[in-house]
């Protein structure tokens, strides 16, 4: 074999072989909160008028319940095509996990044990999701 070929294997397998010790040693929820802590520190800048946001409801879920589901709720009656449908569903999942980032972490993070689950569903117009809603609320008094 030659010798830059066999330097070349060696050295990629030595990388390998880090990247397993590194990434076993040091999941990546380390680097996730170190860059958490970077972006709170510049947030810690911004101007005193900005007042920092209170802890959303479902935290206080977090600790009760085991189990949490995202649920996309599509309105068939805006005629969105199947891509339009997906890039719509993308946006408020990125702008949901942003939201629940910094004032729901306890809840987030349960979210994600449980492997990220969402559900999309389907209803034929407005009203259809408002009655859903107060009857999500109805529920929700109830317990």
């Amino acid at each position: 074999m030659d010798l830059a070929l066999l330097s070349a294997v060696l050295v990629g397998a030595g990388c390998l072989a880090l990247g397993y010790y590194i990434g076993a040693r040091y999941p990546a929820r380390i680097f996730i909160s170190a860059r958490l802590n970077k972006d709170s520190a510049v947030v810690g800048n911004r101007k005193k008028k900005d007042k920092p946001k209170e802890p959303l409801e479902i935290e206080q879920l977090a600790d009760i319940l085991e189990d949490f589901k995202m649920v996309l709720v599509v309105r068939n009656d805006l005629k969105m095509g199947k891509g339009k449908i997906a890039a719509q569903c993308s946006h408020a999942t990125l702008g949901l996990y942003k939201k629940v980032l910094h004032r729901a972490p306890k809840t987030l993070n349960r979210w994600e044990m449980c492997a990220q689950p969402k559900v999309v569903v389907k209803i034929e117009c407005e009203e259809d999701m408002l009655v859903l809603q107060v009857n999500w609320k109805a529920h929700e008094l109830s317990r």
